[in-house]
């Protein structure tokens, strides 16, 4: 990802409703900023996922044979009771 300093500016366009329009005209508020960090949050989110992912990928294993999680389900149902 680029650094806050960057040359290239691309626009985006969103569409709200009109009331919530409305009320961030009423506070004085950077919006862009707003969003951009929301954006930038979203971003790097998304990456630690897929991390995430990979790495269960990697350390996942296989249920023994025979295994019944039914079993198991039941076991920790029951003795919630």
């Amino acid at each position: 990802m680029n650094s806050d300093n960057e040359d290239e500016i691309s626009e985006i366009t969103i569409s709200i409703p009109a009331s919530m329009k409305k009320e961030m005209e009423s506070r004085k508020i950077d919006w862009n900023a707003v969003l951009l960090d929301a954006i930038r949050r979203e971003l790097r989110s998304g990456t630690d996922i897929a991390e995430a992912l990979a790495l269960n990928e990697r350390v996942r294993k296989s249920a023994p044979e025979g295994w019944d999680s039914t079993q198991v389900i039941r076991y920790w149902r029951d003795a919630r009771r």
